[in-house]
C-alpha cells in the first residue's frame, strides 16, 4: 500500500526476553533528541498493531492528517496526536490513545514516520526486531472492538466488508458533533 511522498511505515516486533517495559522505551524514546509527535518536518508516531486495520486504515488516517497539515486547521499542533485521532476515529486524544497507543501488553509497534528522524534506529537500540509491517487482509474482530465499534454492529457486517466498516466508522471524526465514544480501556 502506497503512503504519501516523506511517509514510511515500519513494524516493530519485542525480541523475546528483550525490549524492556513501553514504559522505558517512552522514557527514552520521549528524551531523544527525535522524540515521536515532534512538530518539526520530521517526526514518527509509535502505535500498538492491536488497534490498526489494516494499509487502507492507516493510508486513510496519514490522508487526513495531511488535510489537516495543509489546512492548519486542527487544534492540535502535534501531527503524532492527529494521526492518532484519526486512526481511532474519535475527538479525544485519551480515548484515541486507549485504542491505538501503547501499553504494557503492546508486543507489535507500527511505527508511521515522516522525513524519520530516527525512529527505526532507536527502537532496535531497544531490543525491538525492525522489519516491513503485514495486516490480516480482514480486520480481526478484536481491533474492531479496540477501535470502539460495538460487536452488534460487527456481527451484522460480513467478513469481506469490515475493512470499508473501519474506514466508515474512523471517518465520522470529521463530522462536527459526531461523537464516537470515550475509547475502550487498555488490556
Amino acid at each position: 500500500m502506497r503512503v504519501p511522498p516523506g511517509y514510511e511505515v515500519f513494524e516493530a516486533v519485542r525480541d523475546p526476553g528483550g525490549g524492556g517495559s513501553i514504559h522505558q522505551l517512552l522514557r527514552r524514546v520521549q528524551s531523544g533528541p527525535a522524540a515521536p509527535g515532534s512538530a518539526g518536518d520530521g517526526w514518527y508516531q509509535l502505535l500498538d498493531k492491536r488497534g490498526v486495520a489494516g494499509w487502507r486504515h492507516l493510508a486513510s488516517a496519514i490522508l487526513h492528517l495531511e488535510r489537516e497539515r495543509v489546512q492548519r486547521s486542527h487544534r492540535l499542533s502535534d501531527p503524532g496526536a492527529i494521526l492518532c485521532l484519526y486512526l481511532a476515529g474519535t475527538h479525544q486524544l485519551h480515548a484515541a490513545m486507549n485504542r491505538v497507543g501503547l501499553s504494557e501488553s503492546t508486543r507489535e509497534i507500527v511505527v508511521v514516520a515522516h522525513h524519520d528522524p530516527g525512529g527505526r534506529a532507536v527502537l532496535q537500540k531497544e531490543g525491538w526486531t525492525v522489519r516491513e509491517p503485514s495486516f490480516p487482509d480482514i480486520p480481526r474482530p478484536e481491533t474492531l472492538g479496540r477501535l470502539g465499534i460495538p460487536f452488534a454492529v460487527v456481527e451484522r457486517v460480513p467478513e469481506r466488508e469490515r475493512e470499508l466498516l473501519v474506514l466508515e466508522w474512523t471517518a465520522l471524526v470529521d463530522l462536527p458533533g459526531v461523537s464516537m465514544g470515550t475509547g475502550t480501556p487498555r488490556p
